[in-house]
């Protein structure tokens, strides 16, 4: 595992892997991937890990500009917010490597499944 972390961390160069949720829907599965993540150390950005500075907007806008890869937790609430949606357009206006994850079951009764705008 050390040769992949290493690997990982030279592709990174002085960039992070940021970690992109709604609070009210992924909370804490983004935690636990944080903090599994971390322990390989990993750089990471995470708003509630110290990633937040002054500004909010400001301060997601220089994760963005900073990540080489967004992993962004899909759900529908993700779906549905406004500032996830402007996070992930402005990773594709800056070639940032998205990489989705499924962070929500989908039931029998509800089959719609988070899509969000990853074009």
């Amino acid at each position: 595992m050390e040769k992949l972390t290493d690997a990982i961390k030279e592709e990174l160069g002085a960039n992070h892997i940021m970690l992109s949720y709604n609070w009210a829907s992924s909370k804490q599965l983004t935690e636990k991937v944080y903090s599994s993540l971390k322990q390989y150390g990993l750089p990471l950005w995470m708003d509630t890990a110290g990633g937040v500075h002054g500004s909010v907007s400001g301060s997601m806008a220089e994760a963005v500009e900073n990540a080489s890869i967004i992993i962004p937790f899909m759900t529908e609430k993700y779906q549905e917010s406004k500032a996830c949606n402007q996070e992930i357009e402005y990773a594709n206006d800056l070639g940032v490597e998205i990489v989705p994850i499924k962070a929500q079951k989908t039931t029998a009764k509800k089959k719609k499944v988070p899509t969000a705008t990853l074009r």
